[in-house]
């Protein structure tokens, strides 16, 4: 995250929550008292009867060890009980975490253009308005660490068109960063819901002079939220 790129994993599977026990990341696991802990891994076991039989079990069986002399082995399948999913419950646990995953993604930065709008003020001369917006949870620069470390450049606008004067403005602004949704203030006043802060969106504007009929190009770009593109033309 320190590079504002974003890695979440998902733990897949929770053999305890499907015993109807609480997640082993809910519970002070190392400090449960014995009773309890042995209470839980009763249901545990009771589960694993009902539901997988013997197919997770091994039988014991003695073998000779090289160096322990004769041991048993056997017990529960670790790998494809605890650890991971079994092979009957794989599917339902892998469209869990593809729901997971696509929600997640719909939170990171997308750059977008909002309204824009030209206003003729003469002869050959134009003022162009244009909103940026960040449509997403996450800031465009993920991270304030990526931004301290400067490892995310600035979002960018350009304006781009042949035989343009710029007025004022230029062709290529940055406008910083855009928190999204993460960054909204609001609060509910007086069963009202009020936006205390906008930082959605960004206004820029330039003055041109260009021939009616000119095609500009506007582009936004962004490292971590991609770019949108829109077309005008000059009327």
């Amino acid at each position: 995250m320190g590079r504002g790129i974003a890695g979440i994993t998902v733990e897949c599977w929770d053999l305890d929550i499907r015993a109807g026990l609480p997640g082993k990341w809910q519970r002070p696991i190392m400090s449960e008292p014995a009773e309890l802990h042995l209470a839980y891994e009763k249901q545990q076991l009771a589960w694993i009867d009902e539901h997988m039989g013997t197919d997770v079990f091994k039988p014991w069986a003695k073998v000779d060890h090289p160096q322990l002399g004769e041991v048993e082995i056997g017990g529960y399948d670790i790998k494809y009980l605890m650890q991971n999913p079994p092979i009957d419950y794989l599917q339902e646990e892998m469209e869990r975490c593809t729901r997971f995953t696509l929600r997640q993604i719909k939170t990171l930065p997308r750059i977008a253009f909002g309204e824009v709008t030209v206003c003729g003020a003469e002869q050959d001369y134009y003022e162009i308005t244009a909103e940026v917006q960040n449509l997403r949870y996450f800031p465009t620069n993920m991270t304030e660490m990526a931004k301290s470390l400067r490892l995310v450049k600035e979002d960018m606008v350009f304006l781009k068109g042949d035989g343009i004067e710029f007025i004022s403005g230029s062709g290529a602004q940055p406008i910083g960063f855009l928190p999204g949704m993460s960054g909204v203030h609001a609060a509910n006043l007086f069963g009202e819901f009020m936006t205390m802060k906008k930082p959605l969106v960004k206004r820029l504007s330039w003055k041109i002079k260009a021939a009616a009929g000119t095609r500009l190009s506007l582009e936004a770009s962004s490292m971590r939220g991609g770019k949108a593109e829109k077309e005008i033309v000059l009327p």
